[in-house]
């Protein structure tokens, strides 16, 4: 069971959570990937494929406008088209996002606890002192993931897999309305693997969430992901289908 969410969705009448139209990114003088389509509406969740170097995390950046190049780019988020006056911290708010460099560079002095309640806050509230409400919610999450144990432990002391309970706590705890997973299951034992995948499947179901999940592990993706999106084969994008499916369709 997980806890009440608090607050309520700022933007749970949108239709088109994300949008990109004719996408393209570079790296330097290299062309990442072009002429990429996708629309997300509320309540879909998505699986993105597609092999390493295809641009995968520079897209779920864009995203999360978290990289400036999605201002070159057409692209919608909460119904919204980026570049007109929208504001990136409310946007930042109704997303929780994990990916790998998210947790190589995250420094923080700070407990457990500490982290997980600043995820559940505002972008302009995230560091003041933390209330009784917010540590029971935060002990309810920690309990779910079993690290309760680590509570007043600093994130530098943990181990990788531990690291990467906390970041995912901290990006669901505030229950968004669009879950962006990079890898969140990398480095878990099976148990935790189970866990979360049934914990974001809750998610999407109970507050009609959003998610965009990856994995190279089709066994990895949680039961609520009904569509996929291909990134990185410019003979699929073009046909629209692979391995007798057709792209955004139904797969599970």
């Amino acid at each position: 069971m997980l806890p009440e969410r608090r607050g309520i969705f700022k933007y749970g009448e949108c239709d088109v959570v994300f949008s990109i139209k004719d996408g393209h990114a570079r790296y330097g003088d290299k062309t990442v990937f072009e002429n990429f389509n996708w629309t997300i509406h509320r309540g879909e969740c998505w699986a993105l494929h597609g092999p390493n170097g295809s641009g995968k995390s520079l897209l779920l950046s864009m995203v999360c406008a978290d990289n400036p190049q999605g201002y070159a780019n057409d692209i919608t988020l909460f119904d919204r088209r980026r570049g007109t006056g929208e504001s990136i911290w409310e946007i930042k708010d109704a997303i929780g996002y994990v990916c790998p460099e998210m947790q190589l560079y995250f420094k923080s002095n700070d407990s457990v606890r500490e982290i997980i309640i600043q995820g559940m806050r505002n972008s302009l509230n995230r560091y003041r002192k933390s209330t009784t409400e917010e540590n029971e919610v935060a002990d309810e999450w920690m309990k779910i993931l079993e690290i309760g144990h680590l509570a007043d432990r600093k994130f530098s002391e943990l181990s990788s897999g531990e690291q990467r309970l906390v970041m995912v706590a901290r990006a669901l705890a505030k229950q968004p309305e669009l879950m962006v997973l990079d890898e969140p299951l990398h480095g878990l034992d099976r148990e935790h693997k189970k866990r979360i995948m049934s914990i974001i499947s809750e998610l999407a179901k109970k507050n009609g969430a959003s998610l965009i999940f990856v994995s190279h592990y089709l066994e990895e993706v949680p039961e609520c992901v009904k569509f996929w999106k291909e990134i990185g084969d410019r003979a699929f994008q073009n046909n629209g289908s692979h391995r007798g499916h057709t792209e955004g369709k139904k797969i599970f």
